[in-house]
């Protein structure tokens, strides 16, 4: 069987021919479907099984304490103490809003 009668087996199968059949291709889709939705349900269920005795998914990652820089941390934390510092200054009413409507 060459190249050629195999794509013209394929066309063959795929073409309609002279009659539309919707039914054929509801019926194909909605196969498709449920065949995918069993599929996660069961990958779902296995997942859950493997996960409620224990066990892991995937390779453990084994990895030795790295040394840890905090100099991020402290300017993050500094970002949010100065946040909170503008924030009491507008609950305490140090701006105050002028309306240039008025």
């Amino acid at each position: 069987m060459n190249f050629d009668t195999l794509l013209h087996r394929v066309k063959s199968m795929l073409s309609y021919g002279q009659h539309l059949r919707p039914s054929r291709d509801w019926f194909a889709l909605l196969g498709v479907g449920g065949v995918l939705l069993v599929g996660i349900l069961v990958y779902n269920v296995w997942v859950f099984n493997q996960l409620a005795s224990g066990n892991t998914l995937g390779a453990q990652v084994t990895s030795s304490p790295s040394v840890f820089n905090r100099s991020s941390l402290d300017a993050i934390q500094k970002v949010f103490s100065d946040r909170a510092a503008e924030e009491t200054k507008y609950l305490n009413g140090t701006y105050h809003f002028t309306d240039p409507s008025r």
